[in-house]
């Protein structure tokens, strides 16, 4: 599910869990797996899928790469790695899943409004002049938004970005996928996020808040 259904799939599970249920939250953004929690009351494991795939078809899911998942440490994340990894899912438990949660949302900060209005692939992305400086101050926005919520990012995030077209080629974002499939998209969850927080923290977003009203744009022009 996306984000934009996580309170209402939330709500639908109450009363349908065992007492002991965890549930693993395997979705973008930063602040599902506290939103899970505030209307269940069953602890919420965060985690991080790194995956390229699109919905090729109805009922059928193209693998583009990747496949992995990280998830945040608790008393319960061995026994659930150990059940990913014997389905052979390549599974990690880290201490630091802020860290790597807001690494994520900084990517998806970067690429994901972008393909989703031109409609294109990663690939030919950062061939066209200009678009280099554009996911560079997206993704400082966010890593600044990140520290003064105390979260720090590894040094290096912005460089493995810059790597990711040539990485994944072919991959189209899920936001481009939600605008071609005529579906809500999670903008408002990526970088409106960071505009929301920056906004809070007194911390300027302009380039976020710039790639989310074009989205927004390209929405409702769909509905029109």
């Amino acid at each position: 599910m996306k984000s934009t259904d996580t309170e209402v799939a939330g709500r639908s599970l109450v009363g349908r869990l065992g007492r002991e249920t965890s549930i693993l939250s395997l979705q973008n953004g930063v602040d599902n797996p506290q939103r899970l929690r505030t209307v269940t009351g069953h602890p919420v494991l965060p985690a991080v899928v790194y995956v390229g795939s699109e919905m090729a078809g109805p009922g059928h899911v193209k693998h583009h790469g990747g496949g992995a998942l990280v998830i945040g440490s608790s008393p319960r994340s061995e026994a659930l790695a150990q059940m990913l990894r014997a389905a052979d899912i390549q599974t990690t438990i880290t201490d630091d899943i802020e860290r790597i949660l807001w690494s994520k949302l900084a990517t998806n900060c970067a690429y994901n409004a972008l393909s989703a209005v031109a409609g294109i692939s990663y690939g030919p992305m950062l061939d066209v002049e200009g678009t280099t400086d554009v996911v560079t101050s997206a993704v400082q926005e966010a890593i600044n938004v990140a520290r003064a919520c105390g979260v720090l990012v590894q040094e290096d995030l912005l460089e493995q970005i810059l790597k990711i077209p040539a990485a994944m080629p072919n991959q189209m974002s899920s936001t481009a996928q939600d605008l071609a499939r005529g579906k809500p998209s999670e903008i408002d969850f990526l970088n409106g996020y960071v505009v929301r927080k920056g906004a809070e923290l007194g911390i300027s977003t302009p380039t976020n808040r710039a790639l989310q009203v074009m989205v927004k744009l390209a929405e409702m022009k769909r509905k029109q």
